[in-house]
């Protein structure tokens, strides 16, 4: 039923309809008026998302650091170092996952703490 605002409609004896922008007055004979909401404007907006989650990205590794200066133990002759990875290549956003695995790796560098 479309009609325009301010529109009366006398549908039956018993009933009238007052079309406004935003409502529908419903008048019985019978009981008192009543509202009903008449929603205007587009029932779709399009719009960018640039502050939101549009798109899922995992998360990935970044290549190995340098190793760390050994740490020795002299009286063992052994020794030890260590070097990281972060989980920023790229970073997991928008309900990703985060990288599977270490971002420590240790080793050994022995061959470092002999003495000679």
């Amino acid at each position: 039923l479309e009609q325009e605002p301010g529109t009366e409609l006398d549908l039956v004896p018993t009933l009238l309809l007052l079309v406004t922008e935003r409502n529908v007055l419903v008048k019985f004979s019978t009981v008192e008026p009543v509202m009903i909401n008449v929603c205007t404007g587009e029932a779709l907006d399009n719009g960018t998302c640039d502050d939101q989650c549009c798109q899922t990205e995992n998360g990935g590794w970044t290549d190995w650091g340098n190793w760390s200066t050994c740490e020795c133990d002299h009286s063992a002759g052994t020794g030890t170092w260590n070097r990281t990875r972060s989980c920023t290549n790229p970073a997991p956003s928008c309900y990703g996952t985060d990288c599977t695995g270490e971002a420590l790796d240790n080793g050994t560098c022995d061959d470092q703490c002999m003495c000679w």
